[in-house]
């Protein structure tokens, strides 16, 4: 047997997380860390593929936030034991690890067949906006660029919403248009702030986009930090006075119901 033959370790699995020894040279608990760790496992346990890595002693090495989010969840956690790693031996890997930014994601997602990735990577390349706006501009359930926070982790996960696409390029389209006078016009609260007076008026998207182009006179020419357009887009789009709270369903049947 040649001596440059390395010995995998086993990897192992327990729901005793008790047997676990922290490092106090750990990193403390990133808690946003561990609340987005634990919506992905409740997405899809891939703890298996992952293991944590311990040493002889027991002390965890690497993965401190996937055992706390394993006992959190009552999973079974995936272990090596290595006698000789170190931390320093985990954190020249991880600091030599290249790891995925948005973009990777969306090109990865598209590659795969995922329609809405298709969708949001050509909103991306015809009108370079950015990707959250495009993310948001597309979701059905979206109606601020500031409004909950599970975009960034539904893009990592694969399950954007893209119940709106035809809405969102005609935005696009429209914002393009505006840019030419107005450089806001491209900023994302600005268009976020247009598909929802454009939702919130119930008048078919069509309709909206010309009333907003005809009455762009009305739209400041700048915009100071902080300031928002919503209440000129009010005054072009008015929504219903009386309303319950949005039916996107209901709405997306009118537009159909309209062409």
């Amino acid at each position: 047997m040649s001596h440059n033959t390395i010995k995998s370790p086993k990897i192992l699995h327990t729901t005793d997380y008790g047997m676990f020894e922290n490092i106090h040279s750990n990193r403390d608990v990133d808690r946003h860390h561990l609340r987005r760790l634990t919506k992905a496992i409740q997405t899809k346990n891939l703890l298996y593929l992952f293991p944590i890595v311990v040493n002889k002693s027991m002390e965890v090495v690497d993965g401190q936030h996937r055992l706390k989010v394993a006992e959190a969840l009552g999973l079974p956690i995936f272990y090596l034991i290595d006698n000789d790693i170190t931390k320093a031996d985990i954190a020249m890997v991880n600091n030599n690890r290249k790891s995925w930014v948005s973009k990777n994601f969306i090109d990865f997602y598209a590659k795969e067949g995922v329609k809405e990735y298709k969708q949001l990577k050509k909103l991306l390349d015809d009108y370079q906006i950015t990707i959250m706006a495009g993310v948001r501009l597309m979701d059905g359930n979206a109606l601020s660029y500031f409004s909950g926070g599970t975009s960034s982790h539904n893009l990592r996960s694969g399950t954007i919403n893209g119940d709106l696409y035809e809405l969102a390029e005609m935005i696009c389209e429209l914002c393009k248009y505006l840019g030419k006078e107005r450089g806001y016009a491209l900023k994302p609260p600005f268009m976020l702030d247009v598909k929802s007076a454009i939702i919130r008026s119930e008048q078919p998207y069509e309709d909206c986009i010309k009333k907003i182009k005809n009455a762009r006179h009305i739209l400041p020419m700048m915009l100071e930090v902080g300031d928002t357009c919503m209440w000129k887009l009010k005054e072009i789009l008015p929504p219903p006075k009386v309303r319950e709270e949005i039916d996107l369903e209901a709405i997306q049947k009118k537009q159909k119901e309209s062409v």
